[in-house]
C-alpha cells in the first residue's frame, strides 16, 4: 500500500557542516535550512528521535524517517530496518552508506534526487517495496544483493539514467511498470529462479539493448538478447536499439507474441515510423503487433498464413489485407492495391490519413475497419474515400452509412 504524503516544514540550525557521532556520519551543504517530511502519521515524529545530523528515526531506531535536504553525504546509523518513504525525497544527497541491518525501502524514498549516482544496497535486506526508487533521477547503478526476494511494482519507475540492472539470485518476480521510462537502461540479467516478468515491466526503456538469462532458468531464455520463453515460442521483449538495427527479426519457432514484445522496439524516439518487423515461417496469430508504428512488414516465403507485398501484410493468397504499417501512408493518402478482395477488421488500426482509395476488386470489408473515423472531440480522420467509377452503390454496402457521403468516384 502507498502512504499518503503528509508535508511538514521544519527549520533547524548547524554550527558546523559536518558530524561524526557513533555509528553515524553526516555532511552538509549549508547551516540552516527548511526541509520536507513525509511519513505514516504525525504519532512517528512526535515520538520520533532527531540525531546530530537532523536525520529522523523512529522510537525504537529501526525505520529512518526522513533526513533533512541539505545532507550531501550520510551513513545511516547501525539496527535501521527501513528507510521510510520518502526518506531521502528532494535531498542534495551524493553518499549514502547503508548498514547491514537493512531490510526494506519504502516508496519513493529517493524521489528527487538528482546527484546520488551508485547505491550499493547491503546483502541481507530482503525487500524492495513498489515505487522505492521511483522518480530517482540520478540513479545510475545499483548492486541489488542476492538476499533480496521481492521488488515491487513500480520499483524503478522514471529512474531515467540507470544504466544496467543485474537482478539477484533470490527474485522470483518483476511486477508491473518495474522500469518504466527508465531511458537510459541498456542491459539486463535475468538470474536462475526468476519465473515471472510482466509484461509491461520494460515500456518505454527506448535505449535497451541487451537482456541475458542464467542458462539455468527454467521459464527463460535469450535469443539474440532477445527475451523468449525457454520454449522460445513466445516472443516476451524486443529490446528497442536492437544493436541498431532498423528491422525486428523473429525467432523461427515463435508462435506467440507478448501484449508489450514490441514497446521499447516501436518507440526509441522515432518521430516518423522507421522501423519493420520480419515474421517467421512459425508465427500465425500477430495480433500484438502494432503495425500503425511501422514502416513496413515482410514475412518468411515459408508462412503458410500470411505473404507481405509492398511492406503490406497479406493472407497468403494475396486476396486478404491484414495490417497495414504507417509507412504506406503517403501524404495522407493510402492506396490498397489491385487484386485485393477483403479488408480484414483492424487492419487500419492506429493509421492516420487523409484519402482511402480503394480498388474495384474489393468485395468485402470487415467489421471494425471504420471504427475509428472521427477524434473524440468530432474531427475526421478520413476525409474522402475515392473508388473506382461506378463501385459507389456497391460500396455502399460495405461501408457505415454515417461515412457515406465521403465517398467519391476517383
Amino acid at each position: 500500500m502507498i502512504l499518503n504524503k503528509k508535508v511538514f516544514g521544519l527549520a533547524f540550525l548547524c554550527a558546523m557542516t559536518s558530524f561524526s557521532f557513533g555509528s553515524s556520519v553526516c555532511l552538509k551543504k549549508s547551516a540552516i535550512k527548511f526541509y520536507s517530511i513525509a511519513t505514516t502519521s504525525n504519532e512517528d515524529f512526535s515520538s520520533g528521535t532527531k540525531d546530530e545530523c537532523g536525520a529522523f528515526y523512529s522510537r525504537d531506531g529501526k525505520c529512518l524517517l526522513k533526513v533533512p535536504q541539505d545532507l550531501v553525504e550520510y551513513k545511516v546509523k547501525e539496527g535501521t530496518e527501513v528507510i521510510g518513504e520518502a526518506a531521502f525525497s528532494g535531498c542534495k544527497i551524493e553518499k549514502i552508506i547503508l548498514p547491514p541491518s537493512l531490510k526494506n525501502i519504502r516508496p519513493y524514498a529517493f524521489s528527487e534526487v538528482f546527484s546520488l549516482k551508485n547505491l550499493v544496497l547491503p546483502e541481507g535486506m530482503e525487500k524492495i517495496d513498489s515505487l522505492a526508487f521511483a522518480d530517482f533521477f540520478s540513479l545510475e547503478s545499483i548492486t541489488i544483493p542476492n538476499s533480496v526476494r521481492t521488488i515491487g511494482e513500480c520499483a524503478f519507475k522514471n529512474c531515467e539514467r540507470l544504466k544496467s540492472i543485474r537482478l539477484p539470485k533470490g527474485i522470483k518476480r518483476i511486477e508491473r511498470c518495474t522500469f518504466d521510462c527508465c531511458y537510459e537502461l541498456k542491459y539486463v540479467y535475468i538470474p536462475e529462479n526468476l519465473d515471472f516478468i510482466a509484461e509491461d515491466c520494460f515500456d518505454n526503456c527506448y535505449n535497451l539493448e541487451r537482456i541475458e538469462v542464467a542458462p539455468s532458468n527454467r521459464e527463460f531464455c535469450s535469443v539474440d538478447c532477445v527475451l523468449y520463453s525457454k520454449d522460445k515460442k513466445t516472443l516476451i521483449v524486443f529490446p528497442g536499439t536492437n544493436g541498431g538495427e532498423k528491422t525486428a527479426v523473429i525467432a523461427e519457432g515463435t508462435e506467440a507474441i507478448g501484449a508489450h514484445a514490441f514497446d521499447t522496439f516501436y518507440s526509441c524516439f522515432d518521430f516518423e515510423p522507421s522501423r519493420t518487423v520480419f515474421i517467421p515461417k512459425s508465427l500465425k496469430d500477430v495480433r500484438n503487433i502494432d503495425f500503425s508504428l511501422l514502416v513496413s512488414v515482410e514475412v518468411d516465403d515459408a508462412n503458410p498464413v500470411f505473404c507481405s507485398a509492398d511492406g503490406l501484410l497479406l493472407s497468403k493468397d494475396r486476396k486478404s489485407l491484414v495490417a497495414c504499417p504507417a509507412g504506406k501512408v503517403a501524404e495522407g493518402k493510402l492506396v490498397v492495391p489491385d487484386g485485393i478482395e477483403t479488408i480484414r477488421s483492424n487492419a487500419f488500426d492506429g493509421l492516420h490519413f487523409d484519402v482511402l482509395e480503394l480498388p474495384s476488386s474489393i468485395s468485402q470489408i470487415e467489421g471494425n475497419v471504420f471504427i475509428e473515423v472521427e477524434t473524440p472531440d468530432g474531427n475526421e480522420l478520413i476525409k474522402s474515400i475515392l473508388v473506382p467509377k461506378g463501385t459507389i452503390a456497391k460500396f455502399q454496402k460495405m461501408i457505415p452509412t454515417k461515412i457515406h457521403s465521403l465517398m467519391k468516384e476517383k
